[in-house]
């Protein structure tokens, strides 16, 4: 069986790989050929800012295999104090994971509520870890 770090180092390498998909002017979308890149730097499809992460990985190619709530909150975390106050981008992971507590108790009642709320846990512990090696707050 492949070492976690082996797999995780395919999927980012794979990940840096990803095509441009691009909107048509009749509201549709295309993936460009194999080979195609965004532009580096371009302010609209791929601002500086979006690869900042030390993994180069953009946070889209993460979030995009999410629900909208989850996927939102991991990308405050991702960039939390790129643009603004860290705390602030932290509190604003914290809302859509509680909007996203909030939707999974309207379906299932409060045991998986209370599971996902240590999940969520969890991951907020561990991004404010990750946000700490990163930039020493």
């Amino acid at each position: 069986m492949p070492h976690c770090q082996d797999h995780e180092n395919e999927l980012l390498a794979g990940l840096h790989e990803r095509p441009v998909v691009k909107a048509e002017p009749s509201g549709g979308t295309s993936v460009p050929s194999a080979g195609t890149r965004r532009p580096p730097g371009d302010p609209v499809d791929h601002p500086a800012h979006y690869t900042m992460h030390p993994s180069g990985v953009e946070c889209i190619q993460i979030t995009e295999h999410m629900n909208f709530c989850r996927g939102n909150a991991v990308k405050y975390i991702w960039r939390a104090g790129i643009k603004g106050s860290a705390k602030d981008d932290l509190r604003k992971a914290v809302w859509y994971l509680q909007r996203d507590i909030a939707r999974l108790d309207a379906l299932s009642g409060p045991p998986a509520a209370a599971y996902v709320a240590e999940e969520a846990a969890k991951a907020c512990d561990q991004a404010a870890i990750a946000h700490h090696a990163l930039t020493g707050d």
